[in-house]
């Protein structure tokens, strides 16, 4: 069941998600697995890699298990971006990631 989503609601789980620009829920869902929260970009974002923008050359299709809500188990969905960098491509850090985890 896809969940109805005004700028209100979607404002409030960007922030409990630290989901800022360019980034933004595109869409929530909730099954009988938990809350599915679809996590996508803005059409033409740049991304940094040492102190330099970066334009998006493909991505690559992630999922995370997040923290609960309530008792439903919470995912995260995004296209992660990849950027074609001097050193190579090189997959953007995203936000509600910490690195190493």
């Amino acid at each position: 069941m896809e969940i109805e989503m005004d700028k209100e609601f979607q404002d409030f789980f960007e922030k409990l998600l630290g989901i800022a620009d360019p980034w933004y829920i595109r869409e929530v869902e909730q099954n009988e697995q938990g809350i599915h929260f679809h996590i996508d970009f803005n059409r033409g974002a740049q991304f940094p890699y040492k102190g330099e923008m970066y334009s998006v050359h493909d991505t690559v299709e992630k999922e995370w298990w997040h923290l609960n809500f309530f008792q439903y188990r919470t995912y995260l969905h995004a296209n992660v971006p990849r950027i074609n960098t001097p050193d190579g491509i090189i997959q953007v850090q995203v936000p509600w990631v910490h690195e190493g985890s």
